[in-house]
């Protein structure tokens, strides 16, 4: 366990919890029987090499809550939660901007612009059955471990930590997704990056949601 201190954290501080984000963002995948019991014991053994209990602990409670389902129902699971007219939006840019905003086009470009310059090639961490966008939240931490720690703080700060909260609050119980698995998941990312302070927020309403007016269509 990583001892609190007032002294900032060491370089091999910061690449155990970069390594740790990267073994994290795999879960964020669809979930493939040969890959996905392996991703589960690498990312615990990751936390806990990183001295990162609290993490591991809600890892560990993701891993309880998936451990009765069978794969068909686990893969399901995960289509309605992050794929198909999804309960919790895996794209940062949406959360960040919303759904239409062509800042949207412009942060990934940015995050496109930033693997290349590290050397992360995106292909390489596809999350679903091909290659998924920049700033889907599974691509973006695989990519932590190429990152200058100060360049992947500040990436955090700025576009993982609202979009962080807002999908806890979309998994949450009573949120649209009662008893989600996958909020522990997003629970030990937001533990590892420091971010679990910040309220879990109510989600952003979707694109396809209409709000309905007393009155009827407008």
């Amino acid at each position: 366990m990583r001892e609190p201190t007032l002294s900032p954290p060491t370089p091999q501080d910061l690449a155990a919890d970069r390594r740790a984000a990267a073994a994290l963002g795999a879960l964020f995948s669809y979930p493939r029987r040969e890959r996905f019991a392996a991703n589960l014991a690498h990312a615990e053994g990751r936390l806990l090499a990183a001295g990162q209990e609290a993490a591991a602990e809600a890892l560990g409670a993701f891993e309880r809550a998936v451990a009765r389902l069978d794969l068909e129902d686990l893969e399901d699971l995960y289509t309605r939660t992050f794929d198909l007219t999804p309960v919790c939006v895996p794209f940062l840019s949406v959360h960040l901007f919303g759904q239409e905003s062509f800042r949207r086009a412009r942060l990934m470009t940015g995050l496109e612009e930033a693997y290349q310059r590290a050397g992360f090639d995106r292909t390489e961490a596809a999350v679903g059955e091909g290659r998924e966008l920049p700033d889907h939240v599974g691509v973006v931490l695989r990519a932590a471990e190429v990152f200058p720690p100060d360049e992947w703080r500040e990436l955090v700060e700025l576009a993982m930590a609202k979009p962080l909260a807002r999908m806890a609050g979309a998994l949450a119980p009573g949120g649209g997704a009662r008893a989600n698995p996958y909020r522990h998941l997003v629970e030990a990312v937001r533990r590892l990056l420091g971010v679990d302070a910040m309220p879990a927020e109510a989600p952003a309403r979707p694109h396809w949601q209409k709000a309905a007016s007393p009155g009827g269509t407008r």
